[in-house]
């Protein structure tokens, strides 16, 4: 998940925008390499959500793995949104960022949740199956 942090550091130099990222338990995974593409890209597109709409000033990014899963945080301070409102205009919605990323959970098969309140903020909660994003060479970290 190298290639997550790099891209997290780079984000924050490039917007000036403070990117806490933080992994826990990764390193014995094989991941898919398919998989870790679709990571990368929830990292990528959620912060991409963060500068276009949330005028935000620190963002926290989480990854870990915790069997059978691996849970994957994104919680920024900006300005929030109606969740109610957001979810009754989906169907309309010409932006795919949040829309896009739900589609992208639901390949691996995991589960999305988002919480936000205008003024409070916005957090992406992303639980992925472990056995549905390891590789052929399966390791069980439990074990090490």
């Amino acid at each position: 998940m190298e290639t997550v942090y790099q891209y997290c550091q780079d984000f924050s130099e490039k917007l000036g925008l403070a990117v806490d990222f933080e992994a826990a338990g990764m390193t014995h995974l094989n991941i898919d390499h398919d998989a870790e593409i679709n990571i990368y890209r929830l990292v990528q597109e959620g912060l991409a959500n963060i500068q276009k709409h949330a005028a935000a000033n620190r963002v926290a990014i989480k990854l870990i793995a915790a069997y059978p899963n691996i849970l994957l945080r994104i919680e920024d301070d900006g300005k929030g949104f109606d969740l109610q409102k957001w979810l009754v205009n989906i169907p309309g919605e010409k932006r795919m960022g949040l829309r896009s990323m739900k589609e992208r959970v639901k390949l691996l098969n995991g589960v999305m949740v988002i919480k936000s309140r205008p003024g409070q903020g916005t957090k992406l909660f992303i639980k992925l199956p472990q056995e549905k994003i390891q590789g052929d060479n399966k390791k069980d970290y439990r074990d090490h």
